[in-house]
């Protein structure tokens, strides 16, 4: 009976109200006198007039009751605000499904006039949610998913409690919003509600590159659902932050030098000034002042800015970039997160068996890792039949120096360790023979094309003095990290080589070349690791290289490229942490703001999902760094531009999807919802026509009493 009601009266309090229309009747009853009789013989002949003029006025008393009871219960009525919005409130069944979607992404965190977006975003979701009607079925959805409930829930006689679970499940990310996707799931599920009234509301800052993907949608499902967007930025959309975060070193070795570049990205009216610091392990090595050129209205303009610093120990290396706050704090900050390691493990197999050190390219290979490098790269020397018990995980590079042979259990291990991310290093001489390295390496021993970078043919004949090295491709990792000695690779001299013939298809790349474009060195990208490819060894007949000052930074090269460094290497909020160490088990995690849980990893899907807080992320052992990994998780670049999308282009792409409602702030919200769902109201009518009925009893009234005013005339005249 209450979900009839509340669909029929907003304020049902007064329909017993009605029940004072019997009044009049009452009154009349409790107050009627029956006269007594006396006969009169000269008036008789009046009595069939009398009889006649007292049925008249008994018919007006009864109109005149009716008036009185019509009067009363229309003003009852029209205090209990009828109201009639559908058929199906008529019938008493759930008059409201509807959805929130509450923008909880990054740049809802903008404060203005000491209040930030999203905690008005919040304070218009808990009013909807508890002024729902009762019996309605709503869901509050999160535009990034921490906290999202996707289930039904229905107000019932408290809507209070809707209010306090909403209010537990709303909570603010750095992540970014995908309305596209939120708007067309949202919708496909109150298309298969079989309530007639749904509603889907979403409150924003209007962001516009929120939207790109609904701009993209050329061709929307139009829905049955009535779209509330309320926009609930208050503040300008001057912002600064920091929207990328790079990190340059040889390796991540102790004693290396790395260096930083973190971009500021800035959308402002006027010029301005701030500071950038950068924070490493917990300290501010430096800080810098820097003037923000206004960016005119357009696109963010970005200014870089450099820092270095020196890799003191091994370990993880955890740091920061910081501006200073404005209206939007939460892109003021990059993390970054990398491990710096205790030493480069080499291993050296060498299959030439010549008698003189000096003759083996081992030799020199070992010399040119060790003396510089303060005992940071290790290389083992063994022969080729050692490799066989070798555990190649403990290395991070291996270098084939003229083997001639290898076994199938080998090659197989060998094709794995580099698959994993090892770097396998060919440098073939006279002992090999091309045909049986193309057996064993070529293209056609796998579906990756084989190890090996290119095909090996026979020996190169080369002019009498030799040919001359050239750089090759730009850009190569190989090189990047001596540029400025690269003028001295002229000076090294290539005596002889093997030919190395690389497909128009393939993916390798050439890092060295000959004056006379024989390819030199090559290298190609096998699952996650690396194979090199030498045209020949570094040994006196082959080539001067390694004589010369490139050939120990040209061979640091190939360690370092063991390493991986990657500076940009960092996580956007809400992409997944790869934890494939603990698959099966339990991580104990450390997240931002100093939480700590144990999480169950699954083995079929080893990753931790809820990253929607901007930080470091760190598992695994809190005293041993060896036993820990530690991520950067920074918000998205986009979300630092607080533009917003121009209404009518938003009206017009919305208006698509169904019929849509666009308000600014939260008053207008409700406005716009207490308009539209309280319906059609008939309390107006229902007084005009209560005020008639005490007009027209009003005019009897003052007939009666003018017919008993002349009734003295009327006797006087008569004497």
């Amino acid at each position: 009976m209450l979900p009839l009601l509340s669909g029929l009266f907003t304020n049902p309090i007064f329909l017993p109200g009605v029940l004072a229309a019997g009044l009049p009747v009452l009154i009349h009853l409790l107050s009627r006198q029956r006269a007594r009789e006396i006969y009169f013989p000269t008036i008789r002949f009046l009595q069939l007039t009398a009889e006649r003029t007292a049925s008249r006025r008994r018919i007006e008393e009864i109109l005149l009751l009716a008036l009185r009871a019509i009067a009363l219960a229309c003003v009852a009525l029209a205090l209990a605000g009828p109201v009639l919005n559908s058929w199906s409130s008529l019938a008493g069944r759930d008059s409201l499904s509807a959805i929130v979607i509450v923008d909880n992404s990054m740049s809802m965190q903008q404060d203005a006039a000491g209040r930030k977006t999203f905690e008005r975003a919040k304070e218009t979701a808990l009013e909807l949610v508890s002024q729902f009607p009762s019996g309605s079925r709503w869901a509050l959805w999160l535009a990034c998913a921490q906290g999202e409930d996707d289930q039904w829930r229905e107000i019932r006689a408290r809507p209070a409690d809707a209010k306090t679970a909403a209010e537990k499940m709303i909570v603010a990310t750095d992540g970014t919003a995908d309305l596209a996707k939120l708007l067309l799931a949202a919708g496909e599920k109150l298309a298969r509600e079989k309530t007639p009234a749904r509603e889907l509301y979403l409150l924003t800052d209007r962001q516009a590159s929120s939207w790109d993907a609904v701009k993209n949608d050329e061709n929307p499902a139009r829905g049955q659902a009535r779209i509330f967007v309320c926009s609930l930025q208050s503040g300008g959309k001057d912002n600064w932050g920091i929207s990328d975060l790079s990190l340059r070193a040889r390796a991540p070795l102790p004693g290396e030098i790395v260096t930083v570049e973190a971009d500021v990205s800035s959308n402002l009216a006027a010029e301005a000034r701030t500071a950038v610091s950068l924070y490493v392990d917990g300290k501010c090595l430096e800080r810098r002042s820097v003037t923000l050129p206004p960016s005119g209205g357009t696109e963010a303009v970005v200014t870089r800015v450099r820092f270095a610093f020196p890799l003191e120990q091994s370990g993880w290396c955890r740091g920061l970039v910081q501006v200073d706050s404005d209206s939007c704090d939460r892109d003021n900050r990059r993390y970054f997160a990398f491990k710096v390691r205790k030493s480069v493990n080499i291993l050296l197999a060498e299959g030439d068996s010549g008698l003189l050190p000096r003759e083996r390219a081992s030799y020199y290979l070992s010399a040119a890792l060790a003396p510089l490098s303060r005992g940071i790269i290790r290389p083992v020397i063994v022969i080729p039949g050692d490799l066989s018990s070798r555990d190649f995980a403990l290395f991070d590079a291996v270098f084939l120096l003229d083997v001639p042979d290898l076994d199938n259990e080998t090659v197989s291990r060998l094709k794995q360790y580099v698959n994993g991310g090892g770097v396998l290093v060919f440098m073939p001489g006279g002992e090999v023979s091309p045909e049986k390295w193309e057996q064993l390496f070529g293209e056609k021993t796998d579906n990756q094309g084989g190890l090996l970078p290119g095909k090996i043919s026979s020996l190169v004949t080369l002019p009498a003095d030799g040919a001359r090295l050239e750089a090759g491709e730009a850009g190569h990792p190989l090189l990047a990290s001596f540029a400025a000695a690269a003028e001295h690779l002229r000076r090294g001299r290539v005596y002889k080589i093997f030919g190395i013939e690389i497909g128009e298809r393939s993916p390798a790349r050439v890092a060295l070349a000959l004056d006379g474009g024989n390819t030199f060195l090559a290298t190609k990208t096998y699952g996650s690791g690396h194979a090199i490819l030498w045209a020949a060894p570094p040994k006196p007949t082959w080539t001067n290289l390694q004589g010369k000052p490139v050939f120990v930074p040209l061979i640091h090269a190939h360690a370092y490229l063991a390493l991986g460094f990657n500076g940009r290497e960092s996580f956007s909020c809400g992409v997944p942490l790869p934890l494939k160490e603990y698959a099966g088990a339990e991580a104990e995690l450390r997240c931002p703001g100093d939480k700590t849980e144990r999480v169950k990893i699954s083995a079929a899907s080893p990753f931790y999902a809820h990253t929607w807080q901007a930080g470091l992320y760190e598992a695994g052992d809190t005293v041993d760094e060896e036993k820990q990994t530690v991520f950067a998780v920074n918000p998205p670049a986009t979300e630092s531009d607080l533009t917003q999308i121009d209404a009518g282009l938003l009206q017009s792409l919305l208006s698509r999807r169904g019929e849509t409602i666009l308000t600014d702030s939260q008053g207008e919200l409700q406005a716009e919802v207490s308009r539209l769902r309280t319906g059609k109201s008939f309390a107006t009518p229902l007084l005009i026509v209560a005020l008639l009925a005490l007009l027209l009893e009003a005019l009897h009234g003052s007939r009666r009493v003018a017919d008993a005013g002349s009734m003295p005339n009327a006797q006087g005249t008569g004497e």
